[in-house]
């Protein structure tokens, strides 16, 4: 009896083995935590509010097919996301994303940059998206991927907005003077830099531009600098087919576009969030570059300006002053 009970137990406990070697599956979690909101990556930007799960959902041989699961922490939409890893293994297949940079480290390891596709872009509230591939690799199966991080691009120049089949010019295109929120806000040559100063300290009076030259707009203007800007926190929300937006767009509050396509040549800033609903095809979201959580800027105020223009009118025209909306 008592021989019998034991090998009941080892069969079970065989059993048991069995079962969970077949459901075996191997997870590694990487979660992005950043109070300050902006860390580098390669020279670019990596902005917090993600989780990043990686998932070997099988292996054989030194192949692997795997899922990597992109989780939204904030309580806002986000959108056109794209993830870097450091991997030892070869992608030779992908699915519900795009990879759009493969690097050799020449250590056994590449560096990839994998970006969503239109349909899962917007990652909701709280929510995720997750992409699968199979790679190799060249002695064993490929480990879990390290330095996994979101990867996003900063361009921030420009700005602009529409509705309808239609589109919007900045006058900032054209303009030698740089956006406020661009790297390239003082000039990029410093000789230049000096004679300006130097021209400016020996007549006060000269307000010439010198061409070629960027100059450093004051932070209370820095709104005049979009195609499109929105002060409120209420944000900016589109209902159009096809809009396209030459220069960038700032918010204060959130970005909602639902179309069939976007085309935005600038950076898109939003500080509550993007959130993008459009066609399924390649050229639906064209987008020079976004930035999630962007500080906040004021509504530049030209009041007293113009009417200081206006008191102070050498050509004595009569102006009209209407108070209110007309």
């Amino acid at each position: 009896m008592k021989r019998k009970t034991i090998r009941k137990i080892i069969a079970l406990m065989l059993s048991v083995v069995m079962v969970t070697s077949l459901m075996h599956v191997n997870s590694y979690a990487y979660n992005h935590v950043d109070d300050i909101g902006n860390e580098t990556y390669n020279g670019k930007t990596i902005s917090d509010g993600y989780s990043i799960e990686y998932e070997e959902v099988t292996s054989w041989n030194n192949f692997v097919n795997a899922n990597i699961k992109v989780s939204n922490t904030t309580d806002y939409d986000k959108s056109l996301w794209s993830v870097a890893f450091v991997y030892d293994g070869f992608i030779e297949s992908i699915w519900n994303a795009d990879i759009d940079e493969v690097t050799d480290n020449n250590d056994g390891t590449y560096t990839y940059i994998v970006s969503s596709k239109p349909y899962n872009s917007t990652i909701e509230a709280g929510g995720f998206v997750s992409f699968g591939f199979i790679a190799y690799g060249v002695d064993e199966k490929p480990k879990e991927p390290v330095k996994t991080d979101i990867y996003q691009e900063t361009d921030n120049e420009k700005s602009d907005d529409n509705t309808g089949d239609d589109t919007v010019d900045s006058d900032m295109e054209n303009n030698e003077t740089a956006t406020s929120t661009d790297s390239s806000l003082e000039a990029t040559d410093t000789d230049a830099k000096e004679e300006d100063s130097q021209n400016e300290s020996n007549n006060d009076e000269d307000e010439h531009v010198t061409d070629g030259v960027n100059y450093k707009i004051q932070d209370r203007w820095k709104g005049l600098c979009y195609a499109i800007f929105t002060g409120n926190e209420r944000g900016q929300d589109f209902y159009v087919n096809n809009a396209t937006v030459n220069g960038s767009v700032h918010t204060n509050g959130s970005f909602f576009f639902q179309g069939n396509s976007i085309t935005l040549n600038g950076a898109l800033e939003a500080k509550n969030g993007i959130t993008l609903h459009t066609s399924d095809s390649d050229e639906s979201q064209l987008i020079d570059s976004k930035v999630e959580n962007a500080e906040k800027i004021d509504m530049p105020d030209i009041y007293a300006e113009i009417h200081a223009l206006m008191e102070n009118d050498e050509a004595g025209d009569v102006w009209e002053i209407y108070e209110g909306d007309k």
